[in-house]
């Protein structure tokens, strides 16, 4: 509970923590991150269940994560505006996999939103799913809603339902299936 803050580097505040031995987990309720001194949070979430498999060389391996209820913010309007060249080149967001695996994901109910330079996108009842197989992360995504602004317009976003896999060592990501209404 007090070395999370050091080690994700953001503020997180916790509501309670659980320590269940017999499933070799945490649960903790009533989670918030956010970036140091920001009033946006990052993420929040009304529960969510860690189950540690080991720290190997700088890496952390979960076996398995669950988040129910989360809210996401994701602002990608630094990191996708005109690139500035007087400051070093920002990491894609999706390297951070690389030192953290996790096994199986589970987030239940999150609603997620995204802003991009000239766009945002809303995103309601988000189901994701995810299991490592042979070290690539076979992905299923549900979308209960939502909807995407951008110049003005807006447009709703129906039930969709996405498959992909995730290949971090090749850095390839392949879309299986996607249904969108």
């Amino acid at each position: 509970r007090r070395e999370l803050p050091r080690a994700i580097g953001h503020e997180v505040q916790i509501g309670s923590c659980q320590v269940l031995p017999f499933d070799q987990a945490i649960r903790l309720t009533r989670v918030v991150v956010r970036k140091p001194g920001a009033s946006q949070s990052l993420a929040e979430a009304d529960v969510a269940q860690v189950s540690l498999r080991g720290i190997f060389q700088g890496n952390v391996a979960l076996s398995h994560v669950l988040l129910e209820r989360p809210r996401v913010y994701l602002d990608l309007r630094e990191l996708l505006a005109a690139p500035d060249k007087s400051k070093p080149d920002a990491a894609c967001p999706l390297l951070a996999l690389k030192t953290l695996s996790v096994d199986q994901l589970e987030i239940n109910h999150a609603d997620v939103t995204i802003e991009a330079p000239d766009a945002k996108v809303q995103l309601t009842d988000v189901g994701l799913s995810w299991e490592v197989r042979r070290g690539v992360i076979d992905a299923h995504v549900e979308v209960l809603g939502g909807t995407a602004e951008r110049a003005g317009r807006t447009v709703a976003i129906g039930r969709s339902r996405i498959e992909a896999a995730l290949d971090l060592d090749d850095e390839r990501a392949t879309l299986t299936r996607a249904e969108l209404q």
